[in-house]
């Protein structure tokens, strides 16, 4: 009955697409709400300002809805904090989880003046927010809280990985004849998502990283928002490469649908030089992957992401080679193997059906 389902506050400052699964999954046994800090997200306003619409709203929430536990979803947590703290100073009878996206302390310090200060305060907040919380959720890898400087003193919270984004009604049925390469016999890769237009602290631009599939004769399609400016950065890679395709956006929706005529998804981060490949490289995860795997498409990773290469690898829905290797015509005899990439799209369906259960996750949540 109702009245024994747990009540569950999932905070965020934002409407996201992450936020929406949690609040689907736990829907199935407990009472959710949603409670977004900013209900204009193209226009935040000054920092105070939201620490005050938050307070002023808190006490409503609170009342109304009388969580058992709190969800905490965000990404600097520069008004979520509060949270955190009138919960602890009042004494409340609320559990606090903490999910973090990616992890602040795990990107590297900026070297720009203005954007050091505002980097600082992040790590404060999240270590804060990590140090108060009950349990913690992440989405990198199993160990990755290892990394935090401050580890020994969360070791011992219950910690959960979860990485399943899957929504059962995206997923599209596979149909080899909608394929691209049918037509041309050429391979169809497609990447879907922002755009690093050039190297940045945490990877070489994506024109970097994506170069030895042109040059190897495979083509590869791009949806991503961009301005002008962005704009004709693609179409003179496009003049350079004729095997880059700018197809411009769509939503996830339609995305998906879309997605289903290549033959895979890409999804590489980092550096050639091994060297720059820091804990933020190791640890970064994108929920492309699932958006992916819903169209029924293996993915094309890389080694130097332990995260993204460790979670194809292990399910065996794709290939992980390190960037340099992509440039060996020997990869390409296995990747556009025909049987072994029916075996790929097998394990896409088997992966599916197994992950489709949240049982553990709202284990995790409940008790």
């Amino acid at each position: 009955m109702v009245h024994n389902k747990k009540r569950i506050l999932v905070a965020g400052e934002k409407k996201r697409i992450v936020y929406q699964k949690f609040s689907s999954i736990l829907s199935e046994e407990c009472v959710v709400k949603e409670w977004y800090v900013l209900p204009d997200s193209d226009n935040p306003g000054f920092f105070l300002m939201r620490w005050f619409s938050l307070i002023n709203n808190w006490d409503k929430m609170i009342r109304k809805f009388n969580p058992d536990k709190i969800l905490i979803c965000g990404g600097a947590l520069i008004s979520l904090w509060i949270i955190v703290f009138l919960i602890r100073v009042y004494r409340l009878r609320i559990e606090i989880i903490v999910f973090r996206y990616d992890i602040e302390h795990f990107r590297p310090f900026p070297k720009q003046l203005k954007d050091k200060f505002g980097h600082f305060v992040a790590l404060k907040l999240e270590k804060y927010c990590f140090l108060r919380a009950d349990k913690i959720i992440h989405k990198g890898l199993e160990n990755e809280l290892q990394y935090l400087p401050f580890y020994e003193k969360i070791k011992d919270k219950p910690h959960h990985l979860f990485r399943n984004f899957l929504d059962k009604k995206l997923i599209q049925k596979y149909n080899p004849k909608k394929k691209l390469s049918r037509e041309d016999k050429e391979a169809h890769l497609v990447y879907g998502g922002g755009w690093y237009y050039d190297d940045s602290s945490t990877s070489n631009s994506f024109f970097k990283l994506y170069e030895s599939f042109l040059k190897n004769r495979v083509h590869l399609h791009l949806y991503t928002r961009a301005n002008n400016n962005e704009r004709e950065k693609l179409g003179a890679f496009e003049k350079k490469y004729r095997y880059f395709h700018y197809e411009g956006h769509l939503d996830r929706k339609n995305l998906i649908k879309e997605y289903s005529k290549y033959d895979f998804g890409l999804n590489f981060y980092g550096f050639f030089d091994d060297k720059k490949n820091n804990a933020f490289v190791k640890t970064a995860f994108s929920n492309k992957n699932f958006d992916y795997l819903a169209s029924m498409l293996p993915i094309l990773t890389n080694g130097e992401a332990e995260a993204k290469s460790d979670f194809v690898v292990e399910n065996r829905i794709g290939y992980s080679f390190k960037l340099l290797d992509y440039n060996k015509r020997s990869i390409y005899k296995q990747i556009l193997d025909k049987k072994k990439y029916a075996q790929l799209v097998k394990n896409i369906g088997k992966y599916i059906n197994k992950n489709l259960n949240n049982r553990e996750f709202l284990r995790f949540i409940t008790y």
